[in-house]
């Protein structure tokens, strides 16, 4: 996802930004920039998210057990579907307001002032922020349940590791240790 340009800096938005700003419409220009800031700051999210997602593909391929680390993958492809269905968003939501920005200085430079107020009102810029926070909240509590269950998994292996430990011990005479409780930042899973 990566841009030549930043959005704040495409000549289309930066022009509604010089018409706005020398027509008094501050409240417009303020709605208008907060979408530009919040797709810029999800789309530098998103950078470090994919970032942080290659990392775990290659932690992932360090797992030996083959059902785990297929179980673990498919969780993780479902992540990695979810973000770049959030970035296909944040790409058709900076394209749609490139193009409105342009039609708002065309409609204000044929019919006046009042009509780029409509063509800014037009962009619907509180629903498309709405729809976004709501796009990634969701997004989000999909990743938390898969990295839930990926917590579960390895939970699951580290008390499956001390039971064959401690039945090893039963076996050649010696006293069978209480299971402690994993430590939640240690282990490929964890880190995955």
């Amino acid at each position: 996802m990566e841009t030549a340009v930043a959005l704040r800096e495409q000549p289309e938005i930066r022009e509604l930004f010089e018409v706005l700003e020398g027509n008094g419409l501050k409240k417009e220009r303020q709605e208008v920039e907060s979408l530009v800031n919040y797709l810029e700051g999800m789309e530098s999210q998103f950078g470090e998210v994919i970032k942080e997602l290659k990392e775990v593909r290659g932690q992932l391929e360090q797992i030996q057990d083959r059902g785990i680390k297929a179980t673990a993958a498919r969780l993780l492809d479902s992540a990695e579907g979810k973000v770049q269905e959030i970035g296909t968003q944040i790409a058709f939501v900076k394209t749609n307001l490139v193009r409105s920005a342009k039609n708002a200085v065309q409609e204000f430079k044929e019919k006046g002032v009042e009509a780029l107020k409509k063509a800014v009102s037009a962009m619907k810029i509180p629903t498309v922020l709405s729809a976004l926070k709501e796009s990634l909240h969701s997004g989000m509590e999909s990743m938390e349940r898969n990295a839930a269950k990926i917590g579960i998994v390895g939970g699951e292996l580290n008390r499956a590791a001390q039971h064959t430990k401690n039945a090893g011990r039963a076996l050649i005479g010696r006293r069978i240790k209480e299971p402690a409780e994993p430590k939640g930042d240690k282990g490929i899973l964890a880190k995955v």
